[in-house]
């Protein structure tokens, strides 16, 4: 059995049992507004059979935008579809998701708080929508510098590549979380002040996170960094062009080329002691190093903090009318404007124009001249041009046009697809035994 049908097997279970079944009744988008909830699980199964390799089982963030190729179909069955189908491509994988969604799963690292991420919601916004900009961001466009580098034919092998990298980003993802779990406590060291403080600082502001979020929510921007600044680096996690044919790659290989061949590399300064170096690293590794340290915080991409009262300050404020000039003056202090309730006008933003090129260039430079130098010095001079870096990062990032490519999705490259074997659908926790018993979920 095709992956294709495998799947939607996968969604007929989802669409006629609990706790899922109940999103399908609740689906009002495009034609299913019209039908009452009885209609909608005949109508989405029927729907099924118009299931082809061209539409995204989830487009990330573009997933329901009439510009992407996505179905129509609930987005939280769509979730739970999505992980079905890209985590699990042999029996180590196999065992990785049920380990994880066991009921009796406890991360071998001490929470913060046990909190419950196997949820269509969490899936979508931490892990999904990240799975899938990291792979589009690598692979950009066709004529881009990583197809260019590593495709013999790019229109008929992308899609396939994609995939692999689909496949293998979701296991690394699964494997993270396996191994921190969502909310891991950091120690409370130097080298983690600052990581604490901003979760100290996101969790005042009502805006909640972790530190595998963190992470999750940066690796996009941090791939579209090495791939703008160490190309090379990036795509020696993929087979190398002369290994590609027009179609597919070589078999013959003594390490034959399979999904596992292909891997998101990013490349970080990574500290070991005095000295920091560019290290390339897979995503286990690279959450690896910040949890032990070797990544600095800075490092990370991540959003700034806004406060409640800072967001209080930049909302929309009614302007009192006088009524008698009570409360200090009536209308002398309002700068001009109307007593109306008119919406603010919107401010043109001036973007910054930087020659990131020629920065990157002298950072370089500066690392050579500095090579010399006493141990001391060069280690703070190291930290500043890692700071100047990071800066960097999110400079570009705030620069970057809407990088997300839809490709068509194609067949994978051959590997049997192993599914869970699941009697319920997903969120529903299979035991260790072989045979499967129905664990309902709360949403």
């Amino acid at each position: 059995m095709d992956q294709l049908e495998l799947t939607k097997k996968e969604a007929v279970l989802l669409l006629n049992n609990p706790p899922t079944n109940f999103e399908a009744r609740k689906y009002t988008r495009g034609i299913y507004s019209k039908l009452n909830e009885d209609a909608r699980i005949p109508a989405l199964t029927k729907s099924l059979e118009s299931w082809t390799t061209g539409k995204e089982l989830h487009a990330g963030r573009l997933q329901g935008d009439s510009s992407s190729k996505s179905l129509d179909f609930p987005d939280p069955l769509l979730c739970i579809l999505f992980i079905l189908r890209f985590a699990i491509t042999d029996l180590q994988s196999l065992h990785n998701m049920k380990t994880l969604l066991s009921a009796d799963f406890t991360p071998p690292i001490s929470q913060y708080t046990v909190k419950q991420f196997y949820t269509p919601d969490w899936l979508r916004t931490h892990f999904i929508n990240n799975v899938v900009d990291v792979v589009d961001v690598f692979m950009g466009k066709s004529t881009g510098p990583v197809q260019s580098s590593t495709l013999s034919a790019p229109p008929n092998t992308s899609a396939r590549m994609r995939m692999a990298l689909l496949h293998t980003t979701t296991k690394a993802i699964i494997q993270v979380l396996l191994k921190y779990g969502c909310n891991p406590k950091l120690p409370p060291t130097a080298d983690f002040q600052n990581f604490i403080q901003y979760l100290k600082d996101r969790s005042a502001s009502k805006n909640p996170t972790t530190a595998v979020e963190v992470i999750l929510n940066a690796l996009p921007l941090l791939v579209q960094s090495t791939v703008t600044n160490n190309l090379e680096t990036s795509i020696a996690g993929v087979p190398q062009k002369n290994h590609c044919l027009t179609m597919h790659w070589i078999t013959d290989r003594i390490l034959p080329i399979t999904v596992d061949s292909f891997h998101i590399i990013i490349c970080a300064n990574v500290s070991n002691g005095i000295l920091i170096s560019k290290t390339a690293l897979r995503i286990t590794e690279y959450f690896d190093k910040v949890f032990e340290g070797n990544v600095l915080f800075s490092e990370i991409p991540k959003p700034s903090i806004q406060t409640s009262a800072e967001a209080t300050s930049q909302s929309p404020k009614r302007k009192q009318t006088s009524g008698g000039g009570g409360g200090g003056g009536g209308g002398g202090g309002g700068g001009g404007e109307s007593s109306s309730l008119s919406s603010p006008k919107k401010k043109t933003k001036l973007e910054p124009q930087l020659d990131t090129t020629t920065i990157v260039r002298n950072l370089q430079s500066i690392e050579e001249a500095t090579e010399d130098l006493a141990s001391q010095a060069k280690t703070s001079v190291t930290r500043a041009i890692t700071e100047i870096r990071a800066i960097l990062v999110r400079y570009i990032s705030s620069t970057q046009t809407d990088t997300n490519v839809v490709a068509a999705t194609a067949p994978p490259v051959g590997e049997t697809h192993l599914h869970l074997g699941l009697t319920q659908p997903l969120l529903i926790l299979p035991p260790d035994d072989t045979t499967t018993k129905t664990v309902r979920k709360s949403k």
